[in-house]
């Protein structure tokens, strides 16, 4: 009988230490692993929003080179000048949206990324401000974007493949001769073989 006791007291001084061990990790350390939860989930949704607003600006620069006031038949100008000015507006929105997920976003990125960004951001800024028709700047508003879309995806590599990309994308944007930025755009073969 005093052996079954003896076990009796063992198994709930067991019982007894495994529960106050698990409630007291669970108090001690459950906060944290939701913080740290919470903060990679609030990082991913910014970057989903980044590409997402990266796309938009992307849609309205392929649709703003379409746009061709002159060369249209008179009765359809003043559709598409409304339809340039919604573009217009959407494609404000998104620079507005880029701009405070960039922020949100900053702590987390490489400083590469994040020179690539904003000076995107201040390019975009730029050829929206520039009193021109979007017809001369769509073109190449669209090749800058492309370049930091195929710079954004790269997130996915190792950070030394991340650096290279966001430094590369940084030299095109800041290029002189937009020709070397569309044959980046369109002839990138900087991933094969890597």
């Amino acid at each position: 009988m005093a052996d079954m006791n003896t076990l009796m007291q063992a198994a709930a001084v067991s019982a007894t230490t495994s529960a106050l061990v698990a409630l007291g990790v669970e108090w001690a350390a459950k906060p944290r692993l939701e913080a740290r939860k919470d903060a990679i989930l609030a990082r991913r949704r910014s970057e989903t929003e980044l590409r997402r607003q990266l796309l938009r600006i992307r849609e309205a620069a392929i649709r703003l080179n379409t746009f061709d006031v002159e060369g249209t038949v008179f009765k359809y100008r003043s559709v598409i000048r409304r339809e340039s000015k919604t573009t217009t507006d959407r494609l404000v929105d998104a620079v507005q949206v880029l701009d405070l997920v960039v922020t949100d976003l900053a702590p987390d990125l490489l400083p590469d990324a994040y020179e690539l960004y904003t000076a995107y951001l201040g390019y975009l800024i730029a050829a929206i401000e520039i009193d021109e028709p979007w017809e001369s700047k769509s073109r190449s508003l669209l090749l800058a974007t492309g370049v930091v879309i195929r710079a954004n995806d790269a997130r996915a590599f190792p950070k030394w493949r991340q650096r290279k990309k966001f430094k590369e994308a940084y030299a095109l944007i800041h290029a002189e001769d937009f020709s070397a930025l569309a044959d980046a755009v369109f002839t990138d073969k900087s991933d094969v073989g890597a």
